[in-house]
């Protein structure tokens, strides 16, 4: 590798470690948060955002590139084709 792809990748390495770093330190503040939340509007909310996504990214623009990992397993499939 060159000097220079070698210092970005330094760059990149350390600004995902300061990421990871913060995130594990405010994720204390966020359970703090959610702690009035009942349990299953949360559980409602992560089915229903996850249904979104999962319909909403094969149809996107992005789709094409994600096909063929989609079609490699059933499921995906199934969740492609209801996407189209």
């Amino acid at each position: 590798m060159s000097k220079r792809s070698d210092k970005s990748h330094e760059t990149s390495a350390l600004v995902a470690g300061i990421a990871a770093f913060t995130t594990w330190g405010l994720v204390p503040i966020y359970w703090k948060m959610l702690k009035a939340v009942p349990a299953t509007e949360i559980l409602a909310h992560r089915f229903v955002w996850t249904s979104i996504f999962l319909i909403a990214l094969p149809g996107s623009a992005a789709g094409p590139k994600w096909k063929p990992m989609f079609d490699r397993a059933a499921r995906g499939s199934i969740v492609w084709q209801a996407a189209r």
